[in-house]
């Protein structure tokens, strides 16, 4: 068996096959640029974790767009490793990408309300900016401190219709903060709805805890997001509170949450979370 190449040429063309895939063209392969242990030029600042070591990034750009559209069609990838756990990881980035003026899209980890406990594993964002399209972080732990971080930039901008059908999500996370469950529990989210006026998600959780811990787990991350709890009560096989806050529009929110313990089998609970924003500022 030969020994591995230092061949960067070798490198970089099977870089290019394996972006390219067996079914395309490969007449495509000169639209396409591999850089390895470096970020490309991108016409906006990209904040990565302290710590991070950039594996390579990809950048496509299709034939038949090529010769028209220089500024459409074009798709970077950024492949890099990164330290700590995938949801602080994910939070600091979209707070910073918030800062440049980037939106989140709707996806499964960055939606206002309960989390599972899948964050603890892996984590998928997504962002929109009208200037420079779309971007996907994923994050994903592969053992103790190490993550692998991919980064997909999409240079197409999305259609007015793509804005509107991702509007309730928007608002959701707008409106309810993202709420992980105690790690190792399992959770399932069972629905979510997002309006101008009101946002809502329930979900299933599996665990020994009682209702009263549950409670408090949440109720501390309401908190945390400058919640003020107005009113409490419960009893053995459920826990409530009523909660007011005020969004980033300035817009006030009034707010109940519950856990209610499913009959037997024990070990099942429904959470709760609902806000209707106040009619005052509804304009009612």
């Amino acid at each position: 068996m030969r020994e591995p190449t230092d061949d960067e040429a070798l490198w970089r063309e099977l870089a290019v096959r394996l972006a390219l895939g067996p079914s395309d063209n490969e007449a495509e392969a000169p639209y396409l640029t591999v850089l390895a242990g470096t970020l490309p030029a991108l016409p906006f600042p990209l904040a990565l974790p302290a710590g991070t070591r950039i594996i390579g990034t990809v950048t496509t750009l299709p034939h038949s767009a090529a010769p028209n559209h220089p500024a459409f069609n074009e798709h970077t990838t950024i492949y890099a490793d990164a330290p700590g756990q995938p949801w602080p990881i994910s939070e600091a980035f979209a707070r910073q990408m918030a800062q440049a003026g980037w939106e989140q899209n709707d996806g499964p980890h960055q939606q206002g309300g309960f989390l599972t406990i899948d964050v603890f594993r892996s984590v998928h964002r997504s962002f929109r900016q009208d200037t420079y399209g779309s971007l996907i972080l994923t994050v994903v732990a592969v053992g103790g401190e190490l993550n692998h971080l991919t980064l997909h930039i999409n240079h197409d901008l999305p259609l007015p219709q793509e804005s509107q059908r991702l509007i309730g999500r928007r608002l959701i996370a707008v409106v309810l903060p993202p709420l992980l469950p105690p790690e190792g529990v399992m959770l399932e989210l069972r629905s979510s709805m997002g309006g101008f006026r009101q946002a809502s998600v329930e979900a299933d959780i599996t665990t020994d805890l009682a209702p009263a811990a549950l409670h408090a787990h949440y109720g501390a991350q309401l908190q945390a997001a400058s919640w003020t709890r107005t009113a409490e009560g419960g009893d053995d096989g459920a826990e409530w509170s009523f909660w007011h806050f005020t969004d980033s529009q300035g817009q006030t929110w009034h707010a109940v949450f519950s856990v209610v313990r499913y009959p037997p089998p024990a070990g099942r609970l429904a959470l709760r979370l609902h806000a209707e924003r106040a009619s005052s500022d509804a304009g009612e």
